[in-house]
């Protein structure tokens, strides 16, 4: 029902990586809204907070943790002034709460699952909370799907080094990093896989490379994803998807939605 993650893998928000579906679009023009960009701010910079006293520094050159946290920050258009007075009052702060990465699973209706990234105090606090969700809004706990049903990754995309660079180039590259694979887009970008527990220092080898890293996450990624193709069963499913969202404890969701 809810894994404990090791320290240094919880990350900001992202997307599934799914293309343009009607889930997809509906996700898109959630966080397009004002309140949404404004939460998902909020979750950002608690997660700083959080980096900083598990790390003990507001220095990103010193914390790898909090600078992957910087380039969320700045990918999802977070003010500049806002980061430093976040890092400035973090560091001055001295009784921060003792905030801890869990996962959480839960089923959705017509075989959808979700895993649930938290960072908390009180786990059972937060459990508690979506447990209210779930019974609300057809969920129900699902132990097991995101190492059964998913496959946890390293994700990082890359502009080319120059407009010839072959992908049998960047393999190369792979190698020398510690990546597990890498792939081209379609649009002619780059993107390497790695596992979680390395996803830091490959960032940090690719970038030492030369490499502009447009994107970067860590995912679970689905190994089959499912289409819903009824207007009234996917309105179900955004309802759950958005009160889960909702909680502050909440830091990143992922789906196995097409």
């Amino acid at each position: 029902m809810f894994q404990k993650v090791p320290k240094g893998l919880l990350i900001s928000f992202s997307r599934n990586m799914a293309g343009h579906s009607k889930w997809a679009n509906i996700k898109h023009i959630k966080g397009a809204k004002d309140a949404e960009r404004a939460a998902l701010h909020l979750k950002l910079f608690r997660q700083m907070k959080a980096a900083i006293r598990e790390h003990g520094s507001a220095d990103p050159k010193q914390n790898i943790k909090l600078a992957h946290l910087l380039d969320q920050a700045r990918h999802h258009n977070v003010p500049v002034e806002k980061l430093k007075h976040t890092l400035k009052s973090a560091e001055q702060e001295k009784s921060t709460e003792d905030l801890k990465p869990y996962i959480l699973e839960v089923r959705g209706p017509r075989g959808t699952f979700f895993v649930v990234e938290v960072l908390t105090a009180s786990v059972f606090k937060t459990k508690q909370g979506i447990n209210t969700i779930n019974r609300k809004f057809h969920g129900s706990w699902a132990e097991g799907v995101s190492n059964n049903l998913f496959k946890h990754q390293g994700w990082i995309k890359v502009s080319p080094l120059s407009v010839d660079q072959t992908i049998e180039q960047v393999v190369d590259d792979a190698i020398n990093v510690g990546a597990e694979d890498v792939t081209a887009d379609e649009v002619g970008k780059f993107i390497f896989s790695c596992n979680p527990r390395d996803f830091f220092n490959v960032k940090k080898a690719i970038y030492q490379l030369g490499y502009s890293i447009i994107e970067s996450d860590l995912l679970y990624i689905p190994r089959n994803r499912i289409q819903i193709e009824s207007e009234e069963e996917l309105a179900l499913v955004s309802k759950l998807y958005s009160k889960l969202e909702e909680e502050p404890d909440v830091v990143k969701i992922h789906d196995n939605i097409e």
